[in-house]
């Protein structure tokens, strides 16, 4: 079974274009990632949240980028803050119609797929266990999570 943060990077991957970098953007600011360059790799820089944390600290981390995601993908006419947009990426995400049928679709799509995996994989119970294995001491049977 993969692990909560191995999936919500499989999630953010698998986005369709016309909302994923619009998603990435809103993820890397709310972690203070978002960078004034329009050459950002931002799917780079999630990975780099997600995966670059100290040991005991992946659990929180991919929390913390769970609530992230559930409240963007709740509020899709949520603009990135004017200074940011101006700055960050806005070539790309200039060419972004939020209203368009096709973005409204995908959008609903991302909505309903992270849901699923609220319900399942990054659900509170899936965390507390990737959470028991990170902390547990070294030599000990990290397959099964402490109580």
């Amino acid at each position: 079974m993969k692990s909560p943060d191995d999936m919500l990077l499989r999630f953010v991957e698998r986005l369709p274009t016309t909302v994923k970098d619009v998603i990435l953007a809103r993820c890397c600011m709310a972690f203070g990632r978002l960078q004034p360059m329009p050459q950002q790799d931002l799917f780079a820089t999630f990975r780099a949240i997600l995966r670059g944390r100290n040991t005991g600290q992946a659990a929180y981390t991919c929390a913390q980028m769970s609530a992230v995601l559930e409240l963007i993908l709740c509020s899709p006419e949520a603009p990135l803050p004017t200074e940011w947009h101006e700055a960050a990426a806005a070539q790309r995400l200039d060419n972004i119609n939020m209203q368009s049928p096709l973005t409204q679709k995908h959008w609903k799509a991302a909505q309903d797929d992270f849901t699923q995996l609220r319900e399942t994989i990054l659900h509170p119970q899936s965390l507390r266990v990737m959470l028991m294995r990170e902390l547990a001491p070294i030599g000990r049977d990290r397959r099964t999570p402490t109580r």
